[in-house]
């Protein structure tokens, strides 16, 4: 049971086609781990675990700490919702991480962030990126963002676009704030080369 310290909110995670439901519990005076369930009864801890992986993998992730509402408030966070979730994937697979930044990132208020963002959205920016990995090492890839505006936030297009994906398995997973993957799967099939 949480103290009066600490906050509970819900923050939904789509893997694949499965619906992940993780619930966390923070406290401001500690770390508390990250407990995933699935709504549709399976446990995406478990069903990793349970996976053989055979292929190098590397999970890629866009994440936005600083200013974010959730559970009706905002709130100062120092580590984004979807590098949380990526960390643990990573745990759990072995999976090298990359994380997807934007050489002008957005601005740390969230109300301008939302702005920044639908106005890159309609414009259909491509953001450049401070880096890309080299993907020829890896088979899987685990693509993770969040939900902006019933799509990717415009610089994981960026990321998509740079590469010749042919051969390769992506592992869509999604962090929001109940809308789900959206029409993220068919917007990574479309953008994706390969």
């Amino acid at each position: 049971m949480p103290t009066s310290n600490s906050r509970i909110f819900k923050l939904r995670v789509l893997y694949g086609k499965q619906h992940m439901q993780l619930i966390k519990n923070y406290t401001k005076k500690s770390k508390m781990p990250l407990d995933l369930k699935s709504t549709s009864g399976c446990n995406i801890v478990k069903n990793l675990k349970q996976r053989r992986f055979t292929m190098a993998k590397l999970i890629a992730f866009y994440s936005r700490a600083d200013e974010n509402y959730f559970g009706g408030q905002y709130r100062y966070v120092k580590v984004g919702n979807t590098e949380k979730v990526a960390k643990m994937i990573s745990d759990l697979t072995g999976a090298d991480m990359f994380k997807i930044e934007q050489k002008v990132p957005y601005s740390a208020n969230y109300k301008e962030c939302v702005a920044q963002s639908v106005k890159d959205l309609k414009s259909k920016a491509r953001p450049e990126l401070v880096s890309l990995p080299n993907l020829d090492d890896y088979d899987e890839i685990y693509l993770g963002y969040p939900n902006y505006c019933g799509t990717m936030p415009m610089a994981v297009y960026t990321f998509l676009e740079a590469f010749d994906f042919t051969g390769k398995t992506i592992h869509p997973f999604c962090t929001h704030e109940g809308s789900g993957l959206s029409n993220t799967v068919n917007d990574i099939k479309n953008t994706a080369k390969g």
